[in-house]
């Protein structure tokens, strides 16, 4: 097989699940490239829309953060759907996402994995907190914490499209499909596993959570390969953020212990 054309195999021990990654795939590299440019944007977008608020006046910094979490994700999922549209093949735009092969038990699955990994996650998160105690390390609480336990019903419920909705697909897409699958095709799948986990991560701003993230970044991605499809890695990413919603909403509310 040429250099440029090299693959790497996953899951070899069942070849009717391989799936393989080419450094040469049109819509692999769009995609990738896509998401490169969109991560860098949202790095900046922060800094850009809190310069627009001084512009305009004194604006609570609280409500910035709904477009903070609501552009992102339309972007990655409008713009992704938008160009691969016309690459390659015009259409097939699902297959081109990976998202295909749907089974009536993924919500099932997905859910029972969800609840799974967030006990686990949950324990690493309270073990490193400890860790961080003692070596005298203050953390921020987690910044979607904050938010919901301070803004209005209204904003209320355009965070939970942005958290429960638009992020699992959007995030999938990009850490998923796209990222991972890029450099899957270079350095093969166990480089590009931790990799893009580790970014998954950084990428959510919280170094408390951070271990726990790390974690789930590396469930999602292995649920996506072992079904050869995004549709439970969505679901499963989907129902993690909607409990931890929940539980969010549930401490604000009925004056549950933080």
């Amino acid at each position: 097989m040429p250099e440029n054309n090299r693959c790497y195999p996953v899951l070899k021990r069942n070849k009717a699940k391989i799936m393989r990654f080419y450094r040469n795939d049109r819509v692999l590299n769009i995609g990738f490239t896509w998401c490169v440019f969109f991560i860098v944007c949202y790095l900046l977008l922060p800094t850009l829309l809190m310069f627009i608020a001084k512009l305009f006046g004194n604006v609570d910094r609280k409500t910035m953060f709904i477009p903070m979490l609501l552009l992102p994700s339309l972007l990655v999922i409008l713009g992704l759907s938008l160009r691969l549209f016309f690459v390659a093949k015009p259409g097939k735009l699902a297959s081109k996402l990976h998202l295909v092969r749907w089974q009536k038990g993924f919500p099932v699955i997905a859910g029972g994995l969800a609840l799974l990994m967030l006990l686990v996650s949950a324990t690493v998160t309270v073990f490193f907190e400890e860790v961080l105690q003692r070596m005298q390390i203050n953390v921020d609480p987690p910044p979607i914490l904050e938010l919901v336990m301070s803004c209005d019903g209204s904003t209320l419920v355009a965070l939970g499209i942005a958290v429960v909705v638009l992020a699992p697909i959007a995030e999938e897409l990009m850490f998923r499909r796209f990222l991972f699958g890029f450099l899957a095709a270079r350095w093969g799948t166990p480089a590009a596993l931790i990799v893009v986990s580790l970014v998954f991560a950084a990428a959510h701003d919280s170094l408390l959570q951070f271990p726990g993230l790390f974690l789930l970044g590396i469930a999602f991605q292995l649920v996506y390969l072992h079904f050869r499809s995004l549709y439970p890695a969505i679901l499963m990413h989907a129902y993690n953020n909607a409990i931890a919603f929940a539980l969010i909403l549930l401490i604000r509310y009925a004056d549950l212990p933080l």
